[in-house]
């Protein structure tokens, strides 16, 4: 099964994130159009969902190792690097944003 989250979005943001493909950067899967309800006719990013994002797991997790943390921090430094090397920034480089 698919789990998908959606985001309001422009059409600029649709077009830098249908062209990011990295391991540690969340898949654009598409857009999808509300057929009823009061979002109705709005259109959303359909994106990967993720279980948790970095600050959740820390808080979770407490007794994470150095080496854990040492892994977490490469895994985001490298998807941050892919997005600056594809000429586009990461507007929030928060723990919030940033999910596993």
């Amino acid at each position: 099964m698919t789990y998908i989250s959606l985001f309001s979005f422009s059409t600029r943001e649709e077009d830098i994130l249908s062209r990011l493909k990295h391991e540690n950067v969340v898949k654009y899967l598409g857009r999808g159009v509300f057929k009823g309800g009061r979002e109705r006719g709005r259109i959303r990013l359909v994106m990967e969902l993720c279980d948790t994002d970095l600050y959740g797991l820390v808080k979770c997790r407490r007794h994470l190792s150095q080496s854990d943390y040492f892994h977490l921090a490469r895994q985001m430094l490298l998807a941050l690097a892919y997005i600056h090397q594809s000429g586009c920034i990461h507007r929030y480089p928060f723990c919030r944003t940033h999910s596993y």
